[in-house]
Formats: structure tokens, C-alpha cells, sequence
């Protein structure tokens, strides 16, 4: 028997594709905790490999440690580009600034002044969803360390230019934060600040071990835990406060649309 024809009214309307598809109330609550629940998963694996492989790895298979290194390190490390913690902080990141797009683009048909934000927000998503995996901050301050070190001075960390850059888009965006509702603010100020403390914070803290050539060592590696699991944790608050505020402007919007429903 031939397979039934899918006759293009068959097919789902654009919008019912769209990552709206996941704002409801359940998912509003479901969501952000399983995702926390898998930051913690992702931490303590790294966590157990490092001080594996470190601790024990090293000294069993001393005369070829690398035979179990591609497994415990590449993808287990948070702090390597090709590990599992990459990949979930881009998706995650991706997936939030989807969220933020098409809310700024109905935002705009409603014709709100406060649209612009939305899609500023949007594009900071989608552009730190990039930089997870291209590692764009660091290829960058790559490049001017090796102008500062050709000029005679001390090597450039990126992190202070960070701190300028964060400080302005938070100023920028406070009467944002007043005009949205208190409980999205709450969240988006404090998944922002646990985000900045790990990107920013702890990355600060822990430059001196660059510098002292202690980067692949197992004190350096549990604040590599702490850094990457603020800064995906970070993004899992704002979302704990962001789904809801959709979930209830979708059904403003359905009684809008149909008030006798």
C-alpha cells in the first residue's frame, strides 16, 4: 500500500515550528530545572574526569598517559571548545536568543516602543552562543597580547575590556529592566550577574595560573568548574524568568485573538 500524499495544507504553518512551540506553563517550570539539573551533571563529570585523570590517570599509565586522555579530557573538560559543555552552553544560548527574536518580532507588529531591546538582547544571545564555540574573546585577545608584547608591555587580558563592555549594555538596558515585569528583571538581573561573575570574575581571578604555566593542573581545573558552571547556570535563571513572561503573553495574546475562548 503507497504512503498517503502530504498535501501542503497538511503542513504545519511557519509559526508552529518556531522555539514559541515550547513556551507553555508546564514548560515554563520543567524546562529551567531540567536544564539546571544537567549543568550539575555536566559539572561533576568534569569535575570526576579532571581529578582522574590528574590524580590517578596519569601515575597508572605513566608511560602513556594519553591513552586515556582523548575521552577524559576533550570531552569531558569545560574548558576545551570541542567538549560537551560547549556544545550544550551554544544550544542553550542559541535556543534563548530564538525565544528573544520572535518575542522582539511580535513585540514590533504590536508596534512597542520597547522592541529594540528585545532585539538587542536576541543578538547578544545568538552572538554568545557563537563565541562558545569559536572562542572569539580569546582568538581576539590572542591577537592583542601579541601587539601589547611587540610594544614592550605587559600582556592584555580581556577581561578588562569585559568589564567596560558589560558595564555599558547594563546601564544601557536599566530603563529596560524598569518597564518589564519585576519578576523577569529579578531573574535577568541575577542569571546576569552569576553569568558576568564566572565570564568575567573568576576568569580574572584565575589568569595568574597562565602565567605561571599551571593551566593543566587539577587546582586550576576545579576553578574551571566554577567558572563554566556560573556561566551556564547564569543563562538558566534568566530562562526560569523569561518562559514565564512568554508563557503569559501568548495567552494574552490568545484571548485577544478569541475572547469568548
Amino acid at each position: 500500500m503507497s504512503a498517503p500524499q502530504t498535501t501542503p495544507t497538511d503542513l504545519p504553518r511557519p509559526e508552529k515550528l518556531s522555539a514559541y512551540t515550547f513556551v507553555t506553563r508546564y514548560s515554563a517550570t520543567t524546562l529551567p530545572f531540567k536544564l539546571a539539573l544537567l549543568v550539575c551533571v555536566l559539572v561533576f563529570a568534569h569535575i570526576a574526569a579532571m581529578v582522574y585523570y590528574h590524580e590517578v590517570a596519569i601515575e597508572k599509565f605513566y608511560s602513556d598517559p594519553d591513552r586515556v586522555r582523548w575521552y577524559m579530557i576533550d570531552h569531558f573538560d569545560l574548558d576545551t571548545e570541542s567538549g560537551f559543555g560547549t556544545y550544550y552552553s551554544s544550544i542553550a544560548l542559541l535556543f534563548i536568543g530564538r525565544l528573544l527574536w520572535q518575542h522582539a518580532k511580535i513585540t514590533k507588529r504590536r508596534g512597542e516602543v520597547w522592541c529594540w531591546w528585545w532585539f538587542v538582547l536576541a543578538v547578544g544571545f545568538h552572538w554568545l552562543s557563537i563565541d562558545e564555540v569559536i572562542a572569539g574573546h580569546e582568538v581576539l585577545n590572542e591577537h592583542k597580547s601579541v601587539i601589547a608584547k611587540q610594544a614592550g608591555e605587559d600582556r592584555v587580558r580581556w577581561t578588562a575590556d569585559g568589564v567596560w563592555v558589560a558595564g555599558a549594555v547594563g546601564a544601557a538596558f536599566l530603563p529596560f529592566l524598569w518597564h518589564i515585569r519585576w519578576r523577569l528583571a529579578l531573574f535577568a538581573a541575577v542569571g546576569g550577574s552569576i553569568y558576568l561573575g564566572g565570564a568575567l570574575g573568576i576568569e580574572q581571578a584565575t589568569d595568574k595560573y597562565q602565567d605561571w604555566g599551571m593551566l593543566d593542573t587539577t587546582e586550576y581545573l576545579m576553578w574551571v568548574a566554577l567558572e563554566e558552571g556560573m556561566e551556564m547556570i547564569g543563562p538558566v535563571i534568566f530562562l526560569a524568568g523569561l518562559m514565564p513572561y512568554l508563557a503569559r503573553d501568548k495567552e494574552r495574546m490568545a484571548a485577544a485573538r478569541d475572547p469568548a475562548a
